[in-house]
């Protein structure tokens, strides 16, 4: 399994990510066998106290390629290169799939999204999440977590 960067639209047709032009910074296809079957939208930051983390902002894999293990095997070889990978879930039906990988839930009060994205989230139970062996990344995901809320409803300046 390979991933480029530069992320194609979707050419599913019920791709969540066709809204997102071709050259989003942070988007990457999915390939196996040179074949895209996914994409993935994923930022990286390095930390003052030297943990390396992934925030997943978004992945999807093409409904006739999942339950094959290629989202699982992307989740770890992400993992491999990070401390620490995190995210939010917004859909119910993702939920067993993060369980599967390893993936520890938090509360996110829908309340806490901004009014422009709370249309995105499908889930009554949102939830903040993080893969991490790393005990410091997991007490850094602890305290992310308390955080997040408050920090999603601040004011923001969209360019």
């Amino acid at each position: 399994m390979k991933y480029r960067k530069t992320l194609s639209t979707g050419k599913h047709p019920n791709s969540k990510f066709r809204h997102i032009f071709i050259d989003y910074p942070y988007g990457y296809s999915l390939l196996l066998k040179g074949v895209e079957v996914g994409r993935f939208l994923i930022r990286e930051e390095k930390y003052s106290n030297g943990l390396k983390i992934f925030f997943l902002e978004g992945m999807e894999i093409d409904p006739e390629y999942r339950n094959r293990g290629i989202g699982k095997a992307l989740i770890k070889l992400l993992g491999e290169r990070v401390d620490m990978i995190v995210g939010s879930i917004t859909e119910d039906e993702a939920k067993p799939f993060w369980l599967k990988v390893g993936a520890e839930f938090r509360d996110l009060p829908k309340d806490s999204f901004p009014k422009h994205l709370v249309h995105t989230v499908t889930s009554e139970e949102p939830v903040f999440f993080f893969i991490t062996k790393n005990p410091k990344a997991k007490k850094m995901a602890e305290n992310m977590a308390k955080f997040i809320p408050q920090a999603m409803k601040a004011p923001r300046m969209y360019v």
